[in-house]
C-alpha cells in the first residue's frame, strides 16, 4: 500500500533545478554579509535608492528581464544575457 501511495505521490512531483526569487534573495545576503566594510559601502553606494542599500532586493533582476511577461518592452534586448545565467558545473568537480 505505502508503495503504491509513493507511486501515485511520484506522478505529481517534477524535478525543478532552479532557485527562485527566494534561493537567489538568500545568497545575495549571504553574499553581502561576507563583503569587507569598503566593499559593502561601494555596494549600497551604487545600489538604486529603493533598495535600502540591500542587495538582495536585485538578485531576481536577471530572471525578470529576459521574460515578455515580467519585462514587455525591453525583453528582446537582454537575450544575449541568458547564456551567462546558469552555469553548470561537472559533479564533484569543485572538490
Amino acid at each position: 500500500m505505502l508503495f503504491a501511495l509513493f507511486i501515485l505521490s511520484s506522478l505529481y512531483i517534477s524535478t525543478v533545478n532552479s532557485w527562485g526569487p527566494t534561493g537567489h534573495s538568500l545568497v545575495a545576503k549571504i553574499a553581502q554579509s561576507m563583503l569587507t566594510s569598503n566593499s559593502k559601502k561601494f555596494i549600497q553606494d551604487h545600489l538604486p535608492w529603493y533598495t535600502n542599500g540591500d542587495l538582495s532586493m536585485l538578485a531576481s533582476w536577471p530572471d525578470t528581464i529576459l521574460y515578455p511577461d515580467t519585462n514587455p518592452v525591453d525583453y528582446l534586448n537582454w537575450q544575449w544575457s541568458l547564456k551567462l545565467h546558469f552555469v553548470n558545473t561537472p559533479d564533484w568537480s569543485v572538490l
